[in-house]
């Protein structure tokens, strides 16, 4: 029987950690972790505050590329994940106004 999705096992909760606070400047990307080559799954899950624009910048420079690009609405849930050979990936997040950002990070 598969477990409801809001629960957790005890591994998955004591792995878990809050991050941040951090503060985002108005309309600027703010880079919240970097990995770099092989790595095990990463997930960071955002929530509040809302209208918080979210995505994962892969590579450096004039080659790199977004990836997963998401809008946090207060309400649902945003996962951003990354596993494997990556090079190199960023987390970042950005806001229309300044704002103090708190997510959840799963290794």
């Amino acid at each position: 029987m598969a477990r409801p999705r809001h629960t957790r096992s005890i591994e998955e909760a004591m792995a878990m950690s809050e991050m941040g606070p951090i503060i985002l400047k108005a309309d600027t990307w703010r880079t919240l972790e970097t990995v770099w080559g092989k790595v095990p799954s990463i997930r960071h899950v955002f929530r509040f505050p809302s209208g918080v624009k979210l995505r994962v910048r892969y590579g450096a420079g004039w080659f790199s590329v977004s990836r997963q690009k998401k809008t946090t609405d207060g309400v649902n849930d945003k996962t951003l994940s990354v596993s494997g050979w990556v090079g190199r990936a960023r987390f970042q997040a950005k806001a229309s106004k300044e704002v103090q950002l708190v997510w959840t990070r799963f290794p």
